[in-house]
C-alpha cells in the first residue's frame, strides 16, 4: 500500500503557515484596534470639558430631577440667510457644528473657548428691559446655576443680540449606576439633545411657541459615572427657554400629568390630504414594548370614527378621508389623549366660509373672524410653525362648531378639548362682543357645574380676532385641560381687551357670565374668578365691585401694587388694595413664583399684611422661580381651589358703598406700608 508522507507534512505545514499569517494579522489588527481605541479614548479625554454636574440617584421620593446647573457657551448669530423662521432655517441651524466653528465640536463634545465669567443677575425682569439692537459682542463659555430648571436666555442676552442665534447648554449627569430613564424637557424654542456623545432627540419641526410644556422626551441610557448631556436651542429674537429633568417612568408621567397632560401629539396639525399624520417623538416614553395596548381613532365633529386601528408605525395613514376638521384620539393602556387636527386644504375651507357668511349668517357664525382666518391661511408659517397651526385650526373649529351648530355639551368622550367661540349683543352699547367658554366632557346637561371665569392679562387694546385672546389659542387649551379635571366649565371674556377698572369691560365680563348662565347649567353659588398678572389685578377689583357674586378668587402673579395710600378717584379705582374688606368672606388663592420679577412677590406681601388689617387672610402659594414651569403647575394650584371653595354669605362687617353703576365703592382708610 501506497502512503504519502512527504506529501501530507508539506501540506501541514501549509496549514501552520496559513494559521500563523492569520494570527500574525489579527494580532496587528488588534494592536491598530487598541490604538486607535486609545487614541480616540485620549482625544476624549482631552477634549471633554469639565462640566457641572448634577446626581442622578431616582427613587420614589425623588421620581424627577431637574437639572439647574449648565456650562453656557454662545450665542452663535446664525447666517444672514438664516434670519427668518422657516423649515429650511430650523433645519440648517440644527444641522450645522457651531462649536466648529471655535474650533471644538458638538460630538465628541469638544468646547475649546477659554472660560469667561461675566456676572449674571437673575433678581431683574428682562420684559421691562429696552429691547436694543445689537450693542456688544458679550460670548459666554461659563459654569452657571440656574434658580430653578426654567433656563431663560433672555436673562443671558436681552440687552443685544436680537437676532436668530443658537446656544448650547452643556453638564454632566452623575449616575449612582446603570440605568433606563426618562429625559423630559420643555421649551418654545426648537431643541436638540445628545447624550454621552450619541444623539437622542429633538423637537418636531416648527413645535414652538409662547406657551411650552413637556413635548420632548425620550428614554435614555445612563451608564455608571458621569454622562455628558448636550443641549443645542435655536433662539428666537427675544424670549427663549428650556428646561430639562430625569425622571423614572412613572415620575415622567405623574410629572406630565401635573402640567395639563400632553400637548401636540402631531407634529402638524394641518395635514394635506393623502399625508399621514406624524406623531410626536414624547409618545414613544408611553411604548412599553409588546405588551403596550396602542390604538388610534380618527373621529368626525359628531363622534363618530372614520378610521380604527392599532398603533404599530409612529405615522397614521390619511388616506381616502375627507377634508375636513377630526379629532385625533390615541390610547396607550390606560392613557386616552387627543387633539384637534385639520386634514386637507385649508383655503378651501375658507372659500366655503365666505360663501355662508356672504348669504347672511346667524349671530353665531363668527363671520367677524374671517379675515384673520385669511390672514392665517396666506401665513407661510402656517404650513409649518405648530403654534400659528393651534391658531388655524381654532379658527376653523369654531366656524365648523357655528355653521353645522353642535351642541354645547357634546357628550364626547375623546379627551379633545374644544374650546368655542360665543356672541352674544352688548346692552351697553349694542355692539357684538364674544367670549371663549370650555364645558367639560362627559358631564349630562342637567347638572349644575362650577364656572371659573378667566379674566385676560395685559395686552396691547385690539379688535377681538387680532388680540391675543385669540392669537394664542394655548393658554385656553390648558385652561381647559385643567377645567375638564375637576369638572367645571371655563369661560374668558374679550372684554374690549381692556384690563380692569373699565366700566365697559366690567360691563361685558358680567353679561359674560350671565349669557353663559343661560347657555348651560351654572351653579351660581360656584363662580370663580382668575387671573394671571393684570388679570389677576382685574379679578380683585371686579370681586371687589360685586362680591356677592363669587365663590373663590385665584390668581397667578397678580399685579396688585404695594400703594395703599387713598390718592385721587381713578388711581383709587385701580388700587386693589383698598377694597379688601368687601371680599374678606371669599375664599382666595394667590400663587406667586418666589422669583417672579415681572409680577414680584412683594406685592403678595403687602397684600396679605393690608388684608389682615380688614379680616381677609388669602393662602399665599409659593411656587420656586418665576412659576413657569417647576415641579407644581401654577395652573392646577388655581383650579384645585375652586374644587373646594363656595360662595359664603356676607360677613356683617362688609363695607359697600354702591356708585352710580352699582358696584361697591367704599374704600378702607389708607395704612401707610413701610417700605
Amino acid at each position: 500500500m501506497f502512503y504519502p508522507v512527504k506529501n501530507a507534512d508539506r501540506g501541514t505545514r501549509n496549514v501552520r503557515i496559513k494559521r500563523a499569517i492569520t494570527a500574525l494579522s489579527l494580532l496587528i489588527l488588534l494592536a491598530l484596534l487598541t490604538a486607535l481605541v486609545g487614541f480616540y479614548r485620549h482625544r476624549a479625554a482631552r477634549y471633554t470639558p469639565d462640566l457641572p454636574v448634577t446626581a442622578v440617584a431616582l427613587s420614589d421620593h425623588a421620581s424627577v430631577i431637574g437639572v439647574y446647573k449648565w456650562r453656557i457657551c454662545g450665542p452663535f448669530v446664525a447666517a444672514t440667510e438664516d434670519q427668518h423662521y422657516t423649515p429650511l432655517t430650523e433645519r440648517n441651524m440644527l444641522l450645522h457644528d457651531y462649536l466648529h466653528d471655535i474650533h471644538g465640536a458638538e460630538t465628541p463634545l469638544h468646547i475649546a473657548l477659554p472660560r469667561t465669567n461675566i456676572g449674571i443677575s437673575f433678581d431683574r425682569d428682562p420684559a421691562a428691559e429696552d429691547k436694543a439692537p445689537i450693542t456688544k459682542q458679550e460670548f459666554l463659555n461659563q459654569d452657571i446655576t440656574f434658580p430653578t430648571p426654567d433656563i431663560k436666555t433672555q436673562l443671558l442676552y436681552w440687552g443685544e443680540y436680537h437676532v436668530f442665534k443658537v446656544v448650547y447648554a452643556a453638564a454632566f449627569l452623575d449616575s449612582p449606576n446603570e440605568q433606563d430613564v426618562i429625559l423630559l424637557s420643555a421649551t418654545n424654542s426648537p431643541i436638540k439633545i445628545w447624550l454621552n456623545d450619541q444623539f437622542q432627540t429633538q423637537s418636531s419641526p416648527g413645535s414652538v411657541g409662547e406657551y411650552w410644556y413637556a413635548h420632548v422626551g425620550t428614554v435614555v441610557h445612563l451608564r455608571t459615572g458621569k454622562n455628558t448631556l448636550l443641549i443645542k436651542m435655536l433662539c428666537f429674537p427675544f424670549r427663549n427657554d428650556f428646561a430639562v429633568w430625569i425622571a423614572t417612568r412613572e415620575g415622567a408621567y405623574a410629572f406630565i400629568r401635573e402640567h395639563g397632560g400632553l400637548f401636540d401629539l402631531s407634529a402638524q396639525l394641518v395635514i394635506p390630504r393623502g399625508e399621514p399624520i406624524v406623531l410626536a417623538p414624547i409618545l414613544s416614553i408611553y411604548d412599553r414594548g409588546k405588551d403596550t395596548l396602542k390604538s388610534y381613532s380618527i373621529l368626525d365633529q359628531r363622534g363618530r370614527v372614520v378610521r380604527h386601528g392599532p398603533l404599530t408605525e409612529p405615522t397614521i395613514d390619511t388616506s381616502y378621508i375627507p377634508d375636513g376638521l377630526y379629532s385625533l384620539s390615541l390610547k396607550y393602556d390606560a392613557l386616552t389623549v387627543g387633539e384637534l387636527i385639520f386634514l386637507g386644504n385649508p383655503v378651501t375651507r375658507l372659500k366655503e366660509y365666505q360663501t355662508q357668511c356672504i348669504r347672511g349668517a346667524r349671530i353665531n357664525v363668527p363671520c367677524a373672524g374671517l379675515s384673520r382666518l385669511a390672514t392665517t391661511v396666506k401665513d407661510a408659517s402656517a404650513g409649518f410653525a405648530v403654534d400659528k397651526q393651534k391658531l388655524l385650526v381654532s379658527l376653523i373649529a369654531n366656524f365648523e362648531w357655528s355653521i353645522h351648530r353642535l351642541p354645547l355639551y357634546d357628550g364626547l368622550t375623546d379627551e379633545v378639548p374644544r374650546v368655542r367661540l360665543i356672541s352674544f349683543i352688548s346692552k351697553i352699547d349694542h355692539t357684538i362682543q364674544y367670549y371663549y367658554m370650555h364645558v367639560p366632557s362627559g358631564v349630562p346637561p342637567s347638572r349644575h357645574i362650577p364656572l371659573a371665569v378667566i379674566l385676560p392679562t395685559s395686552a396691547p387694546i385690539l379688535p377681538f380676532f387680532d388680540n391675543w385672546i385669540t392669537l394664542h389659542p394655548a393658554s385656553l387649551l390648558k385652561y381647559s385641560r385643567f377645567a375638564d379635571r375637576y369638572k367645571m366649565a371655563v369661560i374668558e371674556p374679550f372684554a374690549r381687551g381692556e384690563l380692569l377698572p373699565s366700566d365697559l369691560a366690567e360691563a361685558d365680563i358680567l353679561q359674560s357670565i350671565k349669557d353663559a348662565e343661560f347657555r348651560i347649567a351654572i351653579d351660581k353659588s360656584r363662580v370663580y374668578l382668575a387671573g394671571e398678572c393684570g388679570g389677576g389685578r382685574s379679578a380683585f377689583l371686579l370681586a371687589e365691585d360685586h362680591p356677592d357674586m363669587f365663590g373663590g378668587i385665584s390668581t397667578i402673579g397678580a399685579a396688585t401694587g404695594v400703594d395703599t395710600a387713598v390718592r385721587d378717584q381713578e388711581a383709587s379705582r385701580q388700587n386693589v388694595l383698598l377694597r379688601l374688606r368687601n371680599i374678606a368672606f371669599i375664599p382666595t388663592r394667590i400663587t406667586h413664583g418666589a422669583e417672579d420679577y415681572h409680577s414680584p412677590v412683594r406685592q403678595a406681601n403687602v397684600l396679605l399684611e393690608k388684608g389682615a388689617k380688614v379680616g381677609f387672610h388669602p393662602e399665599l402659594v409659593l411656587l420656586p422661580g418665576d412659576s413657569e414651569f417647576g415641579y407644581v403647575e401654577s395652573y392646577r394650584k388655581m383650579f384645585e381651589v375652586f374644587s373646594i371653595s363656595k360662595r359664603s354669605h356676607m360677613s356683617a362687617d362688609t363695607v359697600f358703598g354702591k356708585s352710580d353703576n352699582g358696584t361697591s365703592r367704599n374704600y378702607d382708610a389708607a395704612q401707610p406700608y413701610d417700605h
